[in-house]
């Protein structure tokens, strides 16, 4: 028997709690045998005979059993609305020519009607119609008496409270807001920086700032409601599960697609494999992976004045050597640089300029475009393979499988800081050092604005899109890119496929010349630097110059 939408198994009596209350739900709307809430077994509906009535008026004898068994699998094969439809569809109501009082029941009569194979309304007795859809009197008279859903209609919404213009206007409005690089492009949510743990957790803070404020309190259930309405979330520092396969669980993507995709991150994972193995063999390849840790902040203390003050962000850059288990971490805070494709390019520039001594390079990282796949990344590695005479070789892992062995190492990072004070960013230094003793602790490099390079005007060309027009491959395509020493760049959009060389269909007319990307440190809004003038109060007084000296825009709040 065919088992409704997921969406439909509520009964029309109370919503299921619990994986065992779902699976008896199911099990009652498709009319198979369940456990009752009492713990009996409620007995399968099962199509009862024909009636043996001699009814003037109906025609019980013209529906034969064939007809009766679809009836009764199509009733059983829908959900509680589309069964109270069909009910609702085969019975007329009809008023008696008999006077009785305007609210009896009694003044109307109901005609019961089966359809025969050719769609045909044929009048049947009850009894009949009762033992073939396999429904109790009770069910039918609910159905009969009451009007159906209309899922278009809406309740009308009431006013709001002063105690919710409190939450939203005051308390919501107040809470310190961060980006999400890992999710910018997949949603417009604004994030609660990552003190909370819960919603619950949350509410507990909020009713305690309404009992200094002398505020009515929201229950848990309308803060939720209201958190969501607000479109808010509470800060994740990445997605756990792979979208396309979260899809799949539910049904919105086909197996085929879903093989594919199970392919492409098996065949992507089986290539790093082989590159870590060719690295131990050969002295002249170096496999490094790369990636950017989750938003950091400073200062980073237990003081309840934290949870409304929007702190400074601080990243970090991090390249780890597969083979030699060496991780460089670059670190920078909000002032001195942003996370444009120039800041990552300067860092990839520098780690390969400076640390790396082989002749090929093979680098893995996600398929972050802003991050990893862009035009100044590829001009940055392409003018450092020409003047250090080397081979790079980016390859992209696949999207919602981009796990690396760099994440390692900001999970160490992570644990170290948990019970661990931040007051200002440079604080961070000895922590990501002292994070990690074998095989040897991390090398930190703490940059400023005059580390980052401007690369957008190298060339030779604006585009390291493979195709041109409508339907042709994309930047999102590529798997692999190769630079090669005499300034070639070449694709692939399969690890398996031929390399092909990049068309140079857009000509980049800069001059080739490395400039510095910021002049001057970068400016802070002025009402971050405002709570951070605030949060002195809270710490050591030999760090009140480095907020007090931060650049600053009064205008923009």
């Amino acid at each position: 028997m065919i088992i409704a939408d997921e969406d439909n198994l509520r009964s029309p009596r109370q919503k299921p709690s619990t994986p065992k209350k779902v699976r008896a739900h199911r099990k009652r709307q498709s009319g198979e045998s369940y456990i009752g809430p009492d713990g009996t077994v409620k007995q399968a509906r099962v199509m009862k005979e024909h009636c043996n009535c001699k009814c003037r008026g109906t025609k019980c004898n013209l529906i034969s059993y064939d007809e009766r068994c679809n009836l009764f699998e199509e009733m059983w094969s829908v959900s509680w609305d589309s069964k109270r439809a069909i009910v609702k569809g085969l019975v007329d109501r009809v008023a008696k020519k008999r006077t009785f009082a305007e609210d009896s029941n009694r003044k109307w009569s109901y005609n019961y009607h089966l359809k025969t194979a050719a769609g045909e309304r044929i009048r049947v007795c009850y009894v009949l119609f009762e033992n073939t859809l396999a429904v109790g009197e009770w069910f039918i008279r609910s159905v009969l008496e009451k009007p159906l859903k209309n899922p278009n209609t809406k309740r009308p919404q009431k006013e709001p409270t002063a105690a919710v213009h409190y939450l939203v206007n005051t308390f919501f409005n107040n809470l310190p807001k961060m980006p999400s690089h890992y999710c910018r492009k997949s949603t417009d949510k604004t994030y609660i920086e990552r003190r909370y743990q819960s919603l619950k957790e949350l509410h507990t803070m909020y009713k305690q700032e309404c009992e200094k404020e002398e505020q009515e309190i929201v229950c848990l259930t309308t803060f939720k409601k209201t958190f969501h309405m607000q479109n808010l979330k509470l800060h994740q520092p990445k997605k756990d599960k792979c979208d396309i396969c979260v899809s799949y669980e539910v049904g919105h993507i086909s197996k085929d697609d879903y093989d594919n995709h199970i392919d492409l991150k098996d065949r992507a994972r089986l290539e790093k494999e082989n590159d870590k193995l060719q690295a131990k063999e050969r002295e002249d390849l170096t496999v490094l992976c790369m990636d950017l840790e989750s938003v950091l902040l400073a200062p980073k203390i237990e003081a309840s004045a934290l949870y409304y003050k929007t702190k400074l962000i601080v990243h970090n850059f991090t390249i780890y050597n597969m083979t030699s288990k060496d991780c460089k971490c670059y670190v920078w805070h909000e002032g001195e640089g942003g996370l444009t494709a120039n800041e990552f390019a300067s860092c990839v520039v520098d780690y390969i300029t400076n640390t790396t001594t082989t002749a090929v390079v093979i680098i893995y990282s996600d398929g972050c475009v802003y991050q990893n796949k862009n035009t100044v990344l590829a001009c940055a590695i392409r003018k450092v393979c020409k003047e250090k005479n080397i081979t790079v070789i980016h390859k992209y892992l696949v999207k919602g499988h981009t796990q690396m062995e760099v994440d390692s190492c900001h999970s160490l990072i992570e644990r170290a800081l948990k019970k661990v004070l931040i007051y200002v960013p440079m604080d961070y230094i000895n922590v990501f050092r002292n994070a990690r003793v074998n095989p040897n602790p991390f090398n930190v490099q703490y940059v400023n604005h005059t580390f980052f390079k401007d690369f957008s005007n190298v060339g030779p060309f604006t585009s390291i899109r493979p195709g041109r027009g409508k339907g042709d491959p994309t930047v999102v395509d590529i798997r692999c890119l190769k630079y090669s020493p005499d300034g070639s760049v070449q694709y692939k959009l399969n690890f398996d496929s031929e390399w092909d060389e990049i068309p140079e269909h857009r000509v980049n007319n800069g001059d080739g010349i490395v400039r510095q990307l910021y002049k001057n440190r970068l400016k802070i809004p002025g009402s971050k630097f405002q709570h951070l003038q605030d949060l002195k109060e809270y710490i050591l007084d030999d760090h009140h110059d480095f907020y007090d000296n931060l650049e600053h825009d009064t205008t923009k709040k």
